[in-house]
């Protein structure tokens, strides 16, 4: 098998962090590499899903119906405590 090297400008930090993940996981970044084209060639696409959002999620038109409103969501908080207790009030209401 002849071999080729493939070089790619990766940001530093997304490097350290994945390199991370890689060693807990027992591969180095060669062979994630490997894997990725291998899973290429083997379903001839990559192997995730692509998409390009053009349209807000629900949440995130709800939001922006509410703020066109006029309607203040969140705060101010007259304290750190409040504000916090407001997000855990949210974050109950999403389980």
């Amino acid at each position: 098998m002849v071999t080729q090297v493939v070089n790619a400008r990766i940001d530093s930090d997304l490097k350290k962090e994945v390199d991370v993940i890689l060693k807990q996981i027992g591969l180095t970044s060669g062979e994630a590499i490997r894997l990725f084209y291998t899973q290429i060639r083997n379903t001839q696409s990559i192997p995730f899903q692509l998409t390009a959002r053009t349209e807000p999620n629900e949440q995130t038109k709800l939001a922006m119906k509410q703020a066109l409103e006029g309607k203040d969501l969140i705060g101010p908080f007259d304290s750190i405590k409040d504000a916090l207790s407001f997000l855990d009030e949210v974050d109950n209401e999403e389980d």
